[in-house]
């Protein structure tokens, strides 16, 4: 939708707007109704719709169904005016889509990189997700309005930075928005995943419920949080809102070396730091119960699902290092419910609806507050869920800078 109350118009320019934010609203309009939520005489209607089209802004799509009487034609935006590019960047992949106008996603392509990685390698890797992207997609009537990055990371909209990105690369004050605009030869919008995934969560699966923290835990390092208060995101006058990976607990780090993190979350109770004390035991002789699954699946890799079922099984090892690192998301839950008290709390990221026995196990710790027990979700979007944020981001950007511009001019 265009926010006509931030804009300065003239009498004319803002009934093209609210026609245009009728049409918008809906899948498919009759001039009829669009009068009825605007108060615009016929004549006004008639022309601005005639403008919109000559525009190619909106399409006819046909005759209303009415069991009696004249069939009124129908208008509908045209999705296809122009397309979005989304690009997911995680600590080992960047995956490229591109959607219409509309939102709907046609294609979208992954590529992926080291975990010793430098900021020329993932720069690069995203310029060949977006070539082969545009190979396939694109010609010389394609036109891109604007890209969306979505990334662990604290993003500086103001200063137009990435202050910091731990589980891709070792940087801090990273000019991403610049960089992309040249490569992608359009307006960027970055933002941190968490934040994405919360406006997802909202639209694609609460979209009744305004309050909403999603709790993004990443594959790698990273544990973050967006926040939706009343419907807002909440971002901060820092833009750091939701670092929860940064919250410190460990009074006996507290006073190392701040650079380091030690005794921040996230370096306690990220997944990166769950595989290491795991693979430290099982190089010591223990976890024998996941050695054994994972010799069955002739698998060098661990995985969550691999321990949580040693933990199921009664590997006392696994279970022991899980049991802590559950206890610190908890901890961590129990404390943005007191602080926010939102409707619910979704986790998301790397946990998925399959992770039975780490929900019923945070369910049963959290419940212990009695008095202020937070509802949890499983999210069941998986990486929908930044996508649809994304893309939703995208949308609002192109129609309040682009397509209004274009509808008035």
């Amino acid at each position: 939708m265009i926010n006509i109350n931030k804009l300065e118009l003239s009498e004319k320019e803002q009934n093209i707007l609210s026609i245009l934010n009728a049409i918008l609203s809906s899948n498919e309009i009759a001039p009829n109704d669009i009068a009825q939520q605007t108060g615009l005489s016929p004549s006004t209607l008639s022309r601005v719709l005639n403008r919109l089209k000559k525009k190619k802004l909106i399409v006819d799509i046909g005759k209303e169904n009415t069991e009696k009487g004249r069939r009124p034609g129908l208008v509908s935006f045209n999705d296809n005016y122009g397309h979005l590019l989304h690009f997911n960047i995680t600590h080992d992949s960047i995956t490229g889509y591109i959607a219409n106008i509309g939102g709907t996603v046609y294609d979208r392509y992954q590529a992926f990189f080291k975990n010793d990685n430098t900021l020329e390698d993932v720069s690069d890797v995203l310029s060949s997700v977006y070539k082969k992207l545009a190979k396939k997609n694109f010609s010389s009537k394609t036109r891109i309005l604007a890209s969306g990055i979505s990334l662990p990371g604290v993003v500086n909209e103001k200063d137009r930075l990435v202050q910091r990105i731990p589980d891709v690369f070792s940087f801090n004050d990273i000019d991403v928005f610049d960089y992309t605009e040249k490569l992608l030869k359009t307006p960027v919008i970055v933002n941190n995943v968490s934040r994405l995934g919360a406006i997802g969560q909202h639209i694609g699966s609460y979209p009744e419920n305004n309050n909403i923290v999603y709790l993004e835990i990443t594959n790698s390092i990273g544990i973050g949080a967006g926040v939706l208060i009343d419907g807002e995101l909440l971002k901060g006058s820092n833009y750091y809102a939701g670092e929860i990976g940064y919250l410190y607990f460990d009074l006996k780090n507290f006073s190392d070396d701040p650079k380091e993190n030690i005794g921040c979350l996230e370096n306690y109770a990220g997944l990166k730091a769950l595989y290491e004390k795991i693979t430290d035991v099982m190089d010591r002789g223990g976890a024998s119960v996941l050695k054994g699954l994972i010799a069955e699946e002739k698998s060098s890799k661990l995985s969550l699902r691999l321990i949580e079922r040693a933990a199921e099984l009664g590997d006392e090892d696994v279970s022991n290092i899980l049991e802590n690192v559950l206890k610190v998301w908890s901890i961590a839950i129990i404390n943005i419910n007191l602080l926010i008290n939102p409707d619910f709390i979704v986790i998301g990221g790397a946990i998925s609806p399959e992770n039975t026995y780490i929900l019923s196990r945070i369910q049963d710790m959290v419940s212990r507050d009695r008095f202020f027990k937070p509802e949890i979700r499983i999210s069941q979007l998986g990486d929908k869920a930044q996508l649809i944020g994304g893309i939703y981001l995208l949308q609002q950007y192109v129609y309040n800078n682009i397509i209004a511009k274009e509808a008035i001019r």
